[in-house]
């Protein structure tokens, strides 16, 4: 039987297996592959590069993933995605990252 520390440990271990973080970009260039239809991709979308990272899910869709994305502002191009949130919070990019920080 697993104590307070040991089940801790065993779970960030399972999670660190299934849930992966990248940059938008980077994630093109290679876990690209792993996008399939058992995966769920969710972009945090900052307001320099939105076209771009909004691209990124765009195409893991096409490759059977499903695709959400958090930013500051909805956006037309996210309504073709699963899911789309808009913290619509008025604060610069940097504080942004921030609040979605908390959430995960």
């Amino acid at each position: 039987m697993l104590d307070g520390d040991g089940l801790m440990c065993y779970v960030v271990l399972t999670f660190e297996l299934f849930f992966r973080a990248y940059n938008p970009l980077e994630f093109r260039h290679g876990p690209m592959s792993m996008a399939d239809e058992r995966a769920l991709v969710i972009g945090l979308i900052g307001e320099m590069h939105a076209q771009a990272e909004r691209a990124v899910l765009a195409e893991a869709k096409t490759f059977g993933a499903q695709a959400v994305a958090i930013g500051e502002r909805q956006a037309p191009e996210m309504h073709d995605l699963d899911g789309a949130f808009a913290l619509e919070s008025g604060l610069p990019e940097h504080a942004q990252f921030c609040i979605c920080r908390r959430c995960s």
